[in-house]
């Protein structure tokens, strides 16, 4: 055990580090950000002395909100370019990929992006907006993939519970966290902040920006199970936002963490949450984060892709593409999206277009062929 120094400290680092991530406070203040990250890389990672280049990291509390990868070396560069990182939710997780496992065939991959959040209703509603990216990275993703993106009308909440354990789930849409109703951690603060209340279910925001401490009374949210403050959207929100009735496979539009956990994806190698805050959730004792990645691997999936902030509509469609492209050369799923993170910050360095990205799961998944795990352990 090495001790690592004052959580307060580390903590605050954190916030602070979050904070210059966001949009409209990063700009011209990248020296400060990076300070900040170099603050957190010495008291965190650089007493372990890790010499690997394949590193996992159970990340316990707060620091489930950090992107390592995103921590600058000393000079110069990252530690993307020198390491492999993926995360566990807990240490228990490793014993998952060392059990002899019973092989089974996955269905085939689904592709759900750009849902009609209108569907069912007679006038367009700004309250959920479309995500022109999400489109574009949806017919991207499912060509790779090998199969049809479903979109617009067809994007209802029923065609994910309907399934049983496809290959690969790609969900291209927006995503929520609501905060508890303590004050938020972490610098996750809201300013012109759209509330949508959903009757039953509490306050989601939308297209809010992280920028000072809310009032809160602007959130107005009763409930403290943090799979109910989770929740991906799908067609037909903003008609059941409305007050209307959608079409009856749309149910109201959300699918929240508490029915994630109740989908078959026992046989899905990946899912992919490319919308906003997918990786958020509440800290539990030995459970990590609780939230939509959580409720994902209790349905079974064996590795997920999600985010820690809100995520750049365009830069997610190129990411995700080059993401794809090397997952479906036979790359693993860590490092096809750390390739796929190196290209597009070759692009645009700022940590915002492509460090929220994070994978938590067995780090040696792949879409080659399937062998059971105790055949294949990892190393």
């Amino acid at each position: 055990m090495i001790l690592l120094g004052d959580a307060d400290q580390i903590d605050a680092d954190l916030a602070r580090l979050r904070e210059l991530l966001i949009p409209r406070l990063r700009a011209n203040r990248a020296d400060e950000r990076d300070a900040c990250a170099a603050a957190l890389r010495e008291q965190l990672f650089d007493p372990l002395d890790i010499r690997d280049r394949r590193v996992l990291i159970v990340a316990g509390g707060r620091l489930g909100l950090l992107p390592f990868q995103l921590l600058p070396l000393p000079g110069t560069g990252r530690l993307i370019d020198e390491y492999e990182i993926s995360y566990l939710s807990a240490p228990r997780d490793l014993l998952r990929w060392t059990k002899p496992v019973r092989q089974r065939v996955a269905g085939p991959p689904l592709v759900i992006a750009d849902p009609d959040y209108d569907l069912g209703s007679a006038a367009p509603s700004r309250a959920v907006r479309p995500l022109p990216g999400s489109a574009v990275e949806g017919r991207e993703a499912a060509a790779l993939l090998g199969t049809e993106a479903i979109t617009g009308a067809r994007a209802v909440k029923i065609t994910l519970a309907s399934v049983q354990s496809p290959l690969v789930v790609h969900l291209a849409t927006h995503g929520f966290f609501m905060p508890s109703p303590e004050p938020p951690p972490l610098g996750d603060h809201y300013e012109s902040v759209q509330v949508l209340h959903v009757p039953g279910e509490g306050d989601f925001v939308v297209g809010a920006e992280r920028v000072r401490p809310p009032v809160q009374d602007s959130f107005g949210f009763a409930g403290s199970d943090p799979l109910l403050r989770s929740a991906v959207a799908f067609a037909g929100v903003n008609t059941w936002l409305s007050g209307s009735t959608p079409p009856v496979a749309a149910g109201i539009g959300l699918l929240t963490a508490d029915e994630v956990c109740t989908l078959d994806l026992r046989d899905t190698r990946l899912v992919v949450l490319s919308a906003c805050d997918t990786g958020l959730g509440e800290h539990r004792s030995d459970e990590g984060l609780v939230g939509l990645r959580w409720a994902f691997a209790v349905a079974g999936a064996q590795t997920l892709v999600s985010t820690l902030w809100q995520i750049p509509d365009r830069a997610t469609a190129d990411l995700m593409k080059e993401f794809y492209t090397h997952l479906t050369a036979g790359q693993s799923v860590p490092n096809a999206l750390r390739t796929a993170q190196l290209t597009v910050r070759s692009r645009n360095p700022d940590p915002f277009a492509w460090a929220a990205f994070v994978t938590h799961g067995n780090p040696t998944t792949n879409l080659t062929q399937y062998r059971p795990i105790s055949e294949n352990p990892p190393t």
